[in-house]
């Protein structure tokens, strides 16, 4: 009896010093190497909104896997709270063979992270010039078949997982797509890092976060370290906590709901409409045949999803940001200017609207329109030197946070707010809107958009 009690003090001991002392967590193997080592995943939280972190999926990177382990150690103590509807689960090792010998390779001598089932995966590639397998054919490797039991186990029904690949090296943050919704995630980690955004500088097949945004719906983003030795916990640990703060769903899963019309469920309608006013939410849901014609409206909006980047203060494009359909238009539209680019997308509307202005004898005429990520520098310089810093701010943008960097924002006529009085700021206030253009930065509206009134500019949504 006297055994018993003791052992029953010790259980309360240990359990007691687990609860002041560390946090809770579940270790899971979710597979093996092809030499048997294990691959484990640590969980945290009880939260269905899920981060979830892979490190070392090539075996020479062996600071990612230092840090997925430095970040497990500081959940271990409590040092990062993990609110109650969020979890973090870490796959320190999604390489061990190759971890166990420093090699970026498996013991089948696949690139693991070249793997998987993407629209361009290839069984052959080339990495430096030297010719690397990516397996007989997309999860051909036990590694790579664990990520991806993991993964479908995942119901997203319930949950909304977030997905980080940690590398080494190239000081980048890469999405998976170019998807709203890994936009939105590439800006909240820019938020909380100083990495860049951009490219790796080769071009890749069969990516893991690839495959799990294309063919998974999950939001995926590669962080490529500033080196290839060092523990980067300090990086990591903001953006964690960063993306700890935020909510999931509105923040990013909002922008990632599958609406085709096959899956599309009375629940997916109501997320899409959330936000709107009531009297808005009963027109559209009142009959089958508005349904389906938001439905269609929605799905052709997704289509162009970059057309509604928001690009703000707070919201910044990459400095290699550029449209791919730039075109030359002073020869179609009237302009004060020997070159003006505009996207080819926008264009057809954009002469609607000029003809509708004109048949009214209304000469509109554009002064400017896309500005690369350097043209708003010189601008934004230019304009500290006449302004001072903080004035600036209220008539430039700073670097990246230009609409005009889009292709699809237009100055009309005059930069002078007395352009609102003449002939041309009328009509376009009255009628731009009809042709898909809005004005960005209206009357009183400051405190909102933060610079001054822009009577001139607009932007095609």
């Amino acid at each position: 009896m006297r055994i018993n009690i003791f052992i029953i003090h010790i259980i309360i001991l240990i359990t007691t010093s687990i609860l002041l002392f560390g946090n809770i967590y579940k270790v899971d193997t979710i597979g093996h190497s092809i030499n048997n080592r294990k691959i484990n995943i640590y969980k945290f939280g009880k939260g269905k909104n899920i981060l979830i972190i892979i490190a070392a999926i090539h075996g020479n990177e062996s600071n990612t896997n230092k840090t997925a382990l430095e970040l497990i150690n500081l959940l271990n103590q409590k040092k990062i709270k993990i609110p109650s509807d969020k979890s973090i689960w870490i796959v320190p090792n999604a390489n061990p063979d190759g971890l166990a010998r420093d090699r970026r390779l498996n013991d089948n001598d696949v690139d693991l992270n070249r793997n998987f089932d993407t629209k361009n995966w290839k069984s052959t590639f080339y990495f430096f010039n030297i010719l690397l397998s990516a397996g007989k054919h997309p999860f051909s490797e036990p590694e790579t078949i664990a990520l991806k039991n993991l993964f479908e186990s995942i119901d997203k029904k319930f949950y909304n997982p977030i997905v980080l690949s940690l590398h080494s090296s190239g000081n980048v943050i890469i999405p998976a797509n170019n998807s709203l919704a890994n936009k939105k995630l590439i800006n909240i980690i820019k938020n909380n890092s100083t990495y860049k955004v951009g490219i790796i500088g080769y071009k890749t097949s069969g990516d893991l976060t690839e495959w799990l945004s294309n063919k998974l719906n999950m939001p995926a983003v590669t962080i490529e370290f500033k080196s290839k030795k060092d523990i980067e916990i300090n990086e990591i640990e903001k953006i964690v906590t960063g993306l700890l703060k935020i909510n999931f769903n509105k923040d990013i899963y909002k922008y990632s709901i599958n609406t085709s019309l096959e899956k599309i469920s009375n629940k997916n309608i109501n997320k899409l409409l959330s936000n709107l006013p009531e009297k808005i939410k009963n027109n559209i849901t009142s009959s089958e045949n508005n349904i389906n014609e938001f439905i269609n409206l929605f799905q052709s909006i997704q289509n162009k999803e970059e057309l509604l980047l928001l690009v703000n203060k707070s919201n910044y494009l990459s400095d290699d940001y550029e449209p791919s359909d730039l075109v030359e238009i002073v020869t179609i539209f009237p302009s004060n200017k020997k070159s003006i680019l505009l996207r080819k997308i926008i264009l057809p509307d954009l002469k609607e609207m000029f003809d509708a202005a004109d048949s009214q004898n209304i000469k509109l005429q554009i002064i400017s329109a896309y500005r690369s990520f350097e043209d708003q520098k010189k601008i934004y310089l230019h304009w500290i030197k006449i302004l001072g810093e903080e004035e600036a701010k209220r008539v430039s943008a700073v670097p990246g946070a230009s609409q005009h960097q889009l292709g699809t924002t237009i100055d009309f006529n005059s930069l002078d707010t007395s352009f609102a009085k003449s002939k041309q700021g009328q009509w376009l206030a009255e009628n731009a809107y009809k042709y898909g253009f809005i004005m960005s930065y209206p009357e009183g509206q400051e405190e909102l958009t933060g610079y001054r009134y822009e009577p001139w500019h607009y932007r095609y949504i």
